[in-house]
């Protein structure tokens, strides 16, 4: 599992058999990670319940 600290963002790979993954991504503080193997689901916006991030601003050119 990766989790971004810049923007709300969860990058999760579960291995489904030998040499094979499943890669499920999860964006936005609305998303609903789930760990079926533990039982556990967790929105992204509990996840980074005390993270500020920074306003980004886009480069045009």
């Amino acid at each position: 599992m990766l989790i971004d600290q810049y923007r709300p963002h969860v990058e999760r790979y579960e291995k489904q058999a030998a040499n094979q993954w499943l890669f499920t991504e999860y964006s936005g503080l609305e998303a609903i990670l789930t760990l079926s193997s533990v039982g556990v689901e967790i929105t992204l916006a509990d996840l980074y319940e005390a993270v500020e991030f920074e306003q980004r601003q886009e480069k045009t050119s």
